[in-house]
């Protein structure tokens, strides 16, 4: 019984590791058909990655024959299936121009070799006969056994960015091209203030080389007069905030020999697409000689408006019209008149009535025939009604071959008017005197006469007309 119980219980646990077997057997079963699940989700996910991606991407074996294709080549080609393509494109070989395809073999050969991926631009013919450039990443497809089976590449149409790089190369070569022949000098600044482009002349304005200056900053070296080294810390400053992206400044440089000169400084900054500074670009004028000429000018200016404050003769100017536009303190105390009652006021307005129009005359003609200079003398009015006679040499202010307006110098010549008119006005009362005289008076110079009256005429029998340029001894008888 012992032995018969014994089986028994031998047969129960024997029954219960069956069980626990079984329990193994299905939870393995179970656990195999997890990867199956997971092997078809992940694909699954593969293909929809392929068929979304908004690049081409193509499977081909090792001698280039297409095997499979996504959507997005299709449509690159300019088909309407996969199919189409597949029908229409035998290899990847046939996608390439001539130039590419010896390159693509080289490619696909070092990847085979090495196992990494490798990127590289080509031209690629689509079926309407266009050539697109494209960027092609292709690696290899192995076996389960570690054997290359195929290639995948991925291709990205890079034709606008190839034509975007173009542009830039041109534009660039364009920009390199003005930046050398540039008649000024130009320079380019990063952010931090260096110097990153320096034109050939700015080299000559400076009289530093590009290899001196590509690198340093405004305060590595001394470039900047030290009294305006505020002001271009200022400007510096405002392009770095934004506040004044373009601007001009005008400061004085030092060149390398030492030397000062001024600049003129047109100032453009350039700002990324966060409105940080990006870099600066100056455009640098020379204006030394200039701003001598200015000075020059001012002080030129300076003594003539001393000169013409401190003169004792009349200084004037008008437009081309004839309305004052300066007269100078002697003109207003000879006349009696304030500036505000002289300037805008026509010339004519201060002249006496009676030879008003003989002037206004005389100065038209000036104007319209293009006289340089004349003289004139005329009475004026003073501010308490009383004349005065002004002598004045006036010319005419020509710029650019159009006259427009006139300056004159005048001299208050009264007392030699007055003067003359009353010697003229003593003359003849003297030869109204000597004319009703009952004496004959005569004037003989160099034996001929020059004067006779009525009186010394009547002697000899004449009339004074008569005698007036005849020998004198023509009236002495022969005998005496």
């Amino acid at each position: 019984m012992n032995d018969k119980r014994k089986t028994k219980e031998q047969r129960i646990r024997e029954l219960e590791a069956v069980r626990r077997r079984l329990s193994e057997l299905e939870k393995s079963v179970a656990g195999m058909k997890e990867p199956g699940e997971s092997i078809k989700e992940s694909e699954e996910l593969y293909r929809t990655l392929i068929e979304t991606s908004p690049d081409p991407i193509i499977l081909y074996d090792l001698n280039g024959k297409i095997l499979a294709a996504n959507m997005q080549t299709a449509v690159t080609y300019g088909v309407s299936t996969v199919e189409e393509f597949l029908s229409a494109v035998e290899t990847v070989f046939d996608l390439l121009m001539d130039e590419g395809r010896t390159h693509a073999v080289a490619n696909f050969g070092h990847t085979l070799t090495t196992g990494s991926s490798q990127k590289s631009e080509y031209q690629v013919r689509v079926r309407d006969g266009r050539c697109i450039d494209v960027e092609i990443n292709s690696s290899v497809v192995r076996a389960a056994t570690g054997e290359p089976r195929a290639f995948i590449s991925v291709i990205r149409d890079i034709t606008d960015r190839k034509r975007t790089e173009e542009s830039l190369r041109e534009a660039k070569q364009r920009l390199d091209a003005h930046f050398e022949n540039s008649p000024v000098a130009i320079v380019e600044f990063d952010p931090a203030f260096r110097v990153i482009r320096w034109s050939g002349e700015a080299e000559k304005v400076f009289g530093w080389s590009g290899d001196e200056i590509i690198g340093k900053t405004i305060g590595d070296f001394q470039w900047v007069y030290e009294d305006d080294v505020r002001v271009v810390i200022n400007v510096s400053k405002d392009m770095l905030s934004g506040i004044r992206p373009k601007n001009l400044c005008i400061n004085r440089n030092y060149r390398k020999d030492g030397s000062v000169i001024y600049c003129e400084w047109y100032n453009s900054a350039i700002y990324n697409e966060n409105g940080k500074l990006s870099s600066i670009l100056s455009i640098i004028l020379d204006v030394t000689e200039r701003k001598r000429a200015e000075d020059a000018l001012q002080e030129s200016e300076e003594r003539y408006r001393t000169f013409v404050d401190k003169a004792n003769d009349i200084v004037f100017g008008t437009d081309n019209t004839g309305h004052f536009l300066y007269v100078n303190p002697a003109a207003l105390r000879i006349t009696g008149y304030r500036e505000e009652e002289v300037i805008g006021k026509h010339f004519s307005d201060f002249i006496r009535p009676d030879r008003r129009g003989e002037a206004v005359r005389f100065y038209g003609r000036q104007f319209v025939k293009g006289l340089q200079n004349t003289y004139m003398e005329y009475p004026v009015l003073a501010k308490d009604g009383h004349d005065l006679w002004f002598g004045q040499n006036t010319q005419l202010i020509v710029e650019e071959g159009r006259a427009v307006g006139f300056q004159a110098l005048a001299r208050d010549i009264t007392d030699r008017i007055k003067a003359e008119t009353a010697l003229k006005e003593s003359e003849e009362r003297y030869k109204n005197f000597v004319e009703q005289s009952f004496a004959g008076v005569y004037v003989v110079q160099d034996g001929v006469f020059l004067f006779l009256n009525r009186t010394a005429a009547g002697i000899a029998g004449y009339e004074p007309e008569e005698l007036r340029g005849r020998q004198s001894n023509s009236l002495i008888h022969p005998e005496d």
